[in-house]
């Protein structure tokens, strides 16, 4: 599960790198943070994220989720896997987090210092 997972992240990575396939509406990179496939290597759960940000998550989801058959192809040519898997793509928010968590410590230094 982990190689297959592995193996569809950086096929699927660059396929935005290199342009294989693109956003037209939105202005962004896409980065891949992270892939997950259940045990039966049928359904895998691809989290990303906009490089230069997006105003609208939503928007930037569904055009994501417009990209799948090509993906698919993609992910059928140069990986050997017996079926391709159903890609199911999901909004990592975990950057956005790691901000709030950092603003949280950095005010509890600040009156820690005051």
């Amino acid at each position: 599960q982990l190689r297959v997972a592995e193996a569809i992240k950086k096929t699927i990575s660059e396929a935005f790198a290199k342009g294989e396939v693109y956003l037209k509406d939105i202005k962004s990179m896409v980065m891949v943070s992270e892939v997950t496939i259940s045990a039966d290597l049928k359904n895998a759960i691809i989290y990303v994220y906009p490089i230069r940000g997006v105003e609208n998550k939503e928007l930037f989801l569904k055009a994501v989720k417009l990209l799948v058959p090509a993906l698919k192809k993609i992910i059928a040519v140069k990986v050997n896997l017996k079926y391709c898997p159903e890609l199911h793509f999901r909004y990592d928010n975990t950057f956005e987090q790691v901000g709030k968590i950092e603003d949280i410590l950095k005010k509890i230094k600040d009156e820690n210092i005051s």
